[in-house]
């Protein structure tokens, strides 16, 4: 929801991310009778998807800085 994105955007994505091993996924543990909804698949970074993140976060400042000097 914080992306606005649609789910048939945002999960091809994660997917592709998930399978370049940037990221992690596991299901939800519970009942899903009990919980009253479908379960819901939980994403992490791993450890190379985080050195990629902070690489272009690097990056992005640089461009950034670049921009504010002109």
């Amino acid at each position: 929801k914080g992306t606005g994105l649609p789910s048939g955007t945002l999960y091809p994505i994660l997917l592709r991310l998930e399978g370049a091993g940037w990221l992690k996924s596991c299901w939800e543990k519970g009942d899903p009778t009990e919980l009253g909804r479908p379960p819901r698949r939980f994403y992490n970074t791993t450890a190379k998807g985080a050195a990629h993140a902070r690489e272009a976060a690097q990056k992005l400042v640089g461009v950034v800085g670049k921009l504010a000097a002109t």
